[in-house]
């Protein structure tokens, strides 16, 4: 729930700009176990997209992982955007790994839909790689990427 007006226009344009190939370490909490390893916060996103259904916002992001707190991040720095506080120059300098993103949306509203795996994966115990041994959608918007990552 967000009591303030924004720019609906604003937001749903700039939600494709996290679509591909980008370092989200703007995007990233504080996590002082995960910080110690020298894994890249570079993830991808095949499908980003927001748009209003009936009184609500819906934002779906599809990736090959998710770093704690990324997509509740990515959705407090849309609300940024509604809020005339960031436009997409500022967004693309944030999807290089630079500077600090918006707030961190509340997990209130924010929820799972499912989790695709490789038709070939076999689960790891290599806890430090996890992150990108698996392709975890927070939902899945764009159902033309399944050639990339079946249910199990």
């Amino acid at each position: 729930h967000y009591p303030y007006p924004a720019d609906e226009a604003a937001m749903i344009a700039l939600a494709p700009l996290f679509e591909g190939a980008h370092d989200f370490t703007a995007f990233a909490a504080a996590d002082a176990e995960r910080d110690k390893r020298p894994n890249s916060k570079v993830r991808r996103i095949f499908s980003s997209a927001l748009w209003s259904e009936q009184d609500r916002l819906v934002y779906r992001v599809r990736g090959r992982g998710f770093l704690k707190h990324m997509v509740r991040n990515m959705v407090g720095t849309l609300l940024e955007a509604g809020k005339g506080n960031l436009d997409g120059d500022a967004l693309r300098v944030l999807l290089t790994g630079n500077g600090k993103c918006g707030p961190t949306a509340p997990a209130s509203g924010l929820f799972l839909v499912k989790v695709e795996y490789p038709v070939s994966y076999v689960p790891s115990t290599d806890t430090a790689n996890a992150d990108n041994t698996n392709c975890a959608g927070e939902s899945a918007a764009d159902p033309g990427h399944g050639d990339e990552c079946r249910r199990p």
